[in-house]
């Protein structure tokens, strides 16, 4: 049974409290990889809501435009953070 007064060891024995560690940081690949699932995702939904008839009109207006834009900026960001390694962000 790990002593409660002094919390390393469970920071140690579950994975997932590792996040909550005062040291713990993002590093810049993981952020990267984040920030690369989040644009690849909404856009391919946005692609996709003509298709599963969520837009009455067809067609793709200005909005949609402006969201597919917006993630295909954050992927390219992600992108562009991934080569940058495991150094803190």
């Amino acid at each position: 049974m790990p002593d409660i007064r002094d919390p390393e060891p469970i920071f140690e024995s579950r994975p997932l409290w590792r996040f909550l560690h005062p040291d713990f940081s993002f590093s810049k690949r993981q952020i990267g990889l984040l920030l690369l699932l989040v644009g690849a995702a909404g856009f391919v939904l946005l692609l996709l809501l003509d298709v599963i008839g969520m837009g009455h009109e067809g067609g793709y207006g200005p909005a949609q435009r402006a969201g597919l834009g917006f993630f295909a900026a954050v992927g390219l960001l992600g992108l562009s953070l991934i080569p940058l390694g495991e150094s803190p962000a």
